[in-house]
């Protein structure tokens, strides 16, 4: 049997359509099973973004949190062992139903300072000064001498209140 140019490109155009049959079959089909999974692989990124969302949120109140929390320590400051410093740019107040002080040594520097009580003011120490010391303080019943009009001096007065010049 002789093969004529014309039947060796039939067979082998048939053969070529052939292949390009079993491609399309092997791609239709290669689509079909990647069309199936879809659904599935689309939950996953869809669940992921839920949750690298509401991680998002999260870290974002953190981080209001944390500036809050930055700007008040920057007004207290420590030497790392036991003393504390309060560095206000502004008035402090102190509002509560009681304020208990207790420490070895208070200090109260100020440009001017003023305690006022609606009741009664107390102040009980062993010694008081007022204005650096110096002479005793005239008690209700104490003897004053008096050296002139409006004025004298207290010549028997409290041991324990001082009042400077």
């Amino acid at each position: 049997m002789t093969q004529t140019p014309m039947s060796k490109t039939l067979r082998y155009s048939g053969a070529i359509a052939l292949v390009l049959l079993i491609t399309l079959v092997g791609l239709l089909g290669v689509q079909a099973l990647n069309a199936a999974d879809t659904p599935a692989r689309q939950a996953v990124p869809d669940a992921n973004a839920a949750k690298i969302a509401a991680l998002e949120k999260r870290v974002a109140q953190l981080e209001t949190q944390l500036k809050a929390l930055e700007t008040k320590t920057k007004l207290i400051a420590s030497d790392g062992l036991s003393s504390f410093t309060v560095n206000a740019p502004g008035s402090v107040t102190l509002n509560g139903g009681g304020l208990k002080v207790t420490a070895g040594i208070i200090t109260i520097s100020s440009g001017q300072t003023t305690v006022s009580a609606n009741g009664h003011l107390g102040l009980n120490s062993a010694l008081v000064t007022i204005n650096n010391g110096g002479k005793p303080a005239a008690r209700q019943g104490d003897t004053v001498m008096i050296s002139g009009p409006g004025t004298g001096q207290v010549a028997i007065g409290s041991p324990t209140v001082l009042i400077g010049n």
